[in-house]
């Protein structure tokens, strides 16, 4: 069934945070919020929406980490083809 979708399954190794996008993503916010905490003063009690100017800013970086670790395609690739239609496969989604 997952063929069928052009799904590939790839079985990974019990901890391998440099192919999990989630792992990068979390990394790259924990790094914002400490660069940020005097901006999360000004927030006061409104953490929400202190995670959502973070999540805001590091939003563009997300399609690169997916990228990195090649979800979202059927097949493979080399760093050398970066042929942008990755962006194209992203674009459609929401990453938050």
């Amino acid at each position: 069934m997952c063929q069928d979708a052009g799904v590939v399954l790839a079985y990974l190794p019990p901890y391998s945070p440099d192919l999990n996008p989630i792992e990068e993503s979390f990394a790259q916010l924990k790094q914002w919020i400490k660069k940020n905490r005097i901006l999360a003063e000004q927030f006061g009690d409104d953490f929400a929406g202190f995670l959502r100017c973070g999540l805001e800013a590091i939003q563009s970086a997300c399609k690169g980490h997916f990228r990195k670790c090649q979800i979202g395609r059927t097949e493979p690739r080399n760093d050398d083809d970066m042929d942008g239609d990755m962006d194209e496969e992203l674009d459609g989604h929401e990453y938050y």
